[in-house]
């Protein structure tokens, strides 16, 4: 055997040196290959009512979509876990478990899944006592008749008083959450629209002056109810005048971005500015009005309107 291997290592061929014919690492191009379009591309159309439409379409979701509908299917499905599965750690009130395996009553846990809950937590500054939960997983339960939750991303709801005479909401969602398999889900999970949203409201109540609201979102919104569904909330802020500190309820602050049917983007910015230094609010004279001008790429294209006081119109808690 040790000449039959010694005769067919020396009978077989080197390995091959490179030549000058060998392929060689291309030159780099002088400049950029510009991208050529298959079709010819469509100009924007500025279309005011249908701008308005998806603004207010999205205006009217914002209290909707929240961390409440998600934290609630899953603290409901985890009453289904047994002594083996999924296989749990915590550690100072923080719950992490992982699968897949399977309960001795036929759920199905895949993935992972870290849950914490803040209890009187400065997480709005010193002096701020907020609790909460807040769930971060990239997972799937399946019950026993198929029926599956799936979860992927981060989603939490906080609320506590940040100072004697103010009182927040936080909320978020972000990534994807929703049932397979279970059409009587009414929350927004079983709705058309699909969100990445930040939202943050707050309730004033002082003495002598009144209850005054405000609430705050950045958020991605796709599926609402409008010809144009595709909205992206950047910075929003509308108030009460809270006794003269916010300058205009009818203005906002932020912009809104809406994508037509073809495509475009066209960005809605408002008049209600803040002073980066003493971060007051200011709006010019005039322009107190719900309006904003609309953009596309930079160019002034016209204006848009619509109600804020939607965002407002909540009694002792936005949701």
């Amino acid at each position: 055997m040790l000449a039959v291997l010694a005769i067919a290592c020396a009978g077989s061929e080197s390995p091959r040196q490179p030549t000058d014919a060998s392929p060689q690492e291309p030159d780099a191009p002088d400049a950029i290959t510009p991208w050529e379009y298959a079709g010819t591309p469509s100009t924007p159309q500025f279309d005011q009512v249908l701008v308005e439409e998806a603004i207010q379409a999205a205006l009217s979701e914002v209290l909707n979509l929240t961390g409440s509908a998600p934290l609630d299917a899953y603290s409901s499905l985890m009453g289904t876990a047994d002594d083996y599965c999924p296989y749990y750690s915590e550690l100072d009130g923080s719950v992490y478990w992982y699968g897949g395996c399977e309960t001795s009553e036929g759920v199905s846990y895949q993935g992972y899944s870290f849950y914490e809950y803040y209890d009187d937590a400065p997480l709005f500054g010193e002096g701020s006592s907020i609790s909460g939960p807040i769930l971060n997983t990239q997972g799937t339960i399946i019950l026993d008749d198929g029926t599956r939750f799936d979860m992927g991303g981060s989603t939490y709801t906080f609320e506590g008083p940040t100072s004697d005479n103010m009182y927040a909401w936080s909320t978020g969602v972000t990534g994807t959450f929703g049932w397979t398999g279970r059409e009587d889900d009414e929350t927004w999970m079983g709705g058309p629209v699909k969100p990445t949203i930040e939202t943050v409201a707050y309730l004033w109540d002082i003495d002598g002056m009144g209850r005054y609201r405000a609430v705050s979102s950045t958020a991605g919104l796709t599926g609402l109810a409008s010809a144009w569904n595709t909205v992206f909330l950047s910075g929003l802020t509308s108030m009460d005048d809270l006794g003269g500190y916010w300058p205009c309820p009818e203005e906002a602050a932020g912009s809104i971005s809406v994508r037509s049917s073809e495509g475009h983007w066209f960005e809605v910015v408002y008049d209600v500015e803040q002073d980066e230094a003493d971060g007051s609010w200011s709006i010019a004279p005039g322009l107190c009005d719900g309006c904003g001008q609309a953009y596309i790429d930079g160019v002034e294209v016209g204006e848009a309107c619509s109600d804020f006081s939607i965002l407002r119109d909540w009694g002792d808690q936005p949701w």
